[in-house]
């Protein structure tokens, strides 16, 4: 509890509050002028763009202000009502006692207490007033830092518009680029014009062409037509009958039908001859480019049924890579005029399907294939020809099982110079020279063929040759049955070697006889195997090479 202040006390402080108040008053209104100051001097030397922000801060402080002007406000009318309640208190002084004065003062110090409380307050308000001084500083360094970042960024910019303007040269030079381009192309357009002119010119030019070349070929398409039905027309498709002297008289009027005409692979031309004799006074010469498809035909069972006469010429004649299908079934005679023979098959030709034939009486060979030629020729007789009864000669070959030759002047079978062929079951008889000869690295196959009375050798093999002669047989022969020399060979496996003049079997000049079960007898000459005592004696030829048992 305060002591009682005296009156007189309290009228003596009461100015003194007063001029408080008005010191407090003063400072707050210096503060305000300072700090309007310092935002009018930020407002000065700030940009606008970062001046906003501030200005928020400075309002918020404004704000902050108004309300202490506010409370100061208060504080000068509690004042005034202050000093009115001091008059009062003056004037109510002189008319009360000491008493009541005291009771009074006590009330003011009462109320005094309650002011400094008030004045605490403010000193509070004071300090928030500072704190918000320091905020507004530091709000300042940080605008300085953004004036500053600003300047920083002025030379990048700069450096952006260097590069704005550099881009800008380059944009230039590309609309250069494109205008020189959009020269060029005008250019190109009107080259491409030019060429588009010069091109439906030239369209004209080719319409007219192919104007022309239609009409070509509907001209050629005509003439192709008109060849193809002509072709047609000598086209042999099916299976074709030509009857002699039924259709022609002749086979050459019939082979002369043929000329001009393709024969397909499908066909087959038959030429038939009928039973009797013909005379030809030309040879028949087949020279027809599909001659492979050809048959001339007598009688297949009775070659003796048709007979075609020559004379003075030779018989049928497959020369120059020619061919024919078949010859069967007839005889062909000569007369004994000529030195042609009765069957030619020369220089590279093919008789493919003879069969049945006789050939007889010619001034040559009854068949001669020669010049890497060759034929066939099944179950067919060769007689009386003036030179040899078959002959294959120069790289040709012969197919001709169950031949016979017989009565010719020169030998029966003849091959010479690389030549080969097949004589299965063969007859050679009575022929004015060996039956059966090979000379010069030719080879034939003549197993179970017979070789009998002919003046030279049954079966002779000279210079590198090969016979094949097993279960072959020789008789009555001038020379002797079996020869094999100058390195030739002869198998003659059970080869059978009777009644010869001569050797029954000889080998020499290095050659050999391959005699395993040879048997002979009445031989002039005998049998040679070493191992039979009884023939020891044969060894007195010299230049026998080798004998095989």
């Amino acid at each position: 509890m305060r002591s009682s202040i005296p009156i007189l006390a309290v009228l003596t402080l009461l100015p003194a509050c007063v001029d408080y108040d008005e010191a407090y008053s003063k400072g707050v209104q210096d503060a305000t002028d300072s700090l309007e100051a310092r935002v009018t001097s930020l407002e000065e030397g700030s940009g606008e763009s970062k001046l906003d922000s501030l200005e928020q801060t400075v309002a918020a402080h404004e704000a902050e202000i108004s309300n202490q002007n506010a409370r100061i406000e208060a504080l000068e009318a509690e004042k005034t009502a202050l000093e009115d309640r001091l008059t009062t208190l003056e004037d109510t002084v002189a008319a009360l006692d000491v008493a009541v004065v005291e009771a009074r003062i006590a009330d003011l110090e009462n109320n005094d207490s309650l002011q400094d409380g008030a004045l605490a307050s403010l000193q509070n308000n004071d300090v928030n007033h500072d704190a918000a001084i320091a905020s507004l500083q530091y709000n300042d360094g940080l605008q300085d830092g953004a004036i500053t970042a600003l300047q920083n960024y002025d030379p990048l910019q700069d450096i952006a518009i260097a590069a704005l303007q550099y881009n800008d040269g380059n944009h230039d030079a590309g609309i250069a680029a494109l205008q020189y381009f959009d020269g060029t192309h005008d250019s190109a357009i009107a080259a491409l014009q030019a060429a588009n002119s010069a091109l439906q010119a030239n369209d004209g030019i080719q319409d007219a062409d192919i104007d022309a070349l239609e009409a070509w070929r509907t001209a050629s398409q005509a003439v192709y037509d008109q060849v193809v039905g002509e072709v047609q027309g000598f086209r042999i498709v099916d299976p074709l009958l030509l009857e002699v002297p039924g259709d022609y008289a002749d086979i050459n009027l019939a082979l002369a039908s043929l000329d001009g005409h393709i024969i397909t692979d499908d066909a087959f031309v038959t030429i038939e001859v009928q039973g009797g004799a013909y005379a030809y006074t030309e040879p028949i010469d087949i020279n027809h480019p599909d001659g492979n498809r050809i048959e001339i035909v007598g009688n297949r069972g009775d070659p003796s049924a048709v007979v075609l006469n020559f004379s003075g010429v030779g018989g049928v004649r497959i020369h120059n890579g020619n061919a024919l299908g078949g010859l069967v079934g007839m005889t062909l005679r000569g007369d004994h005029t000529a030195e042609a023979s009765g069957i030619e098959v020369l220089y590279g030709s093919v008789l493919a399907g003879g069969d049945n034939m006789v050939i007889d009486q010619f001034g040559g060979d009854g068949v001669a294939v020669a010049w890497s030629s060759h034929a066939t020729l099944h179950n067919s007789v060769a007689t009386d020809n003036d030179l040899d009864g078959f002959n294959v000669a120069y790289a040709s070959s012969l197919r001709a099982d169950f031949l016979v030759a017989q009565g010719n002047v020169g030998r029966g079978v003849d091959i010479r110079y690389t030549s080969t062929a097949e004589t299965a079951s063969a007859i050679v008889d009575q022929n004015g020279n060996a039956g059966m000869s090979l000379l010069g690295a030719c080879s034939v196959y003549a197993q179970n063929s017979l070789a009998s009375n002919n003046a030279g050798y049954g079966f002779d093999a000279g210079w590198n040759s090969f016979a094949d002669l097993n279960f072959s047989a020789t008789d009555g022969n001038v020379s002797g049955g079996v020869r094999s020399y100058s390195t030739s060979s002869v198998t003659a496996f059970q080869v059978v070697n009777d009644n010869n003049t001569g050797q029954g079997a000889i080998a020499l000049y290095h050659s050999l006889i391959n005699g395993n079960s040879m048997t002979g007898s009445n031989n002039g000459g005998g049998l040679f195997v070493p191992n039979d005592p009884a023939n020891h004696a044969s060894y007195e030829f010299a230049d026998v090479s080798t004998i095989f048992p």
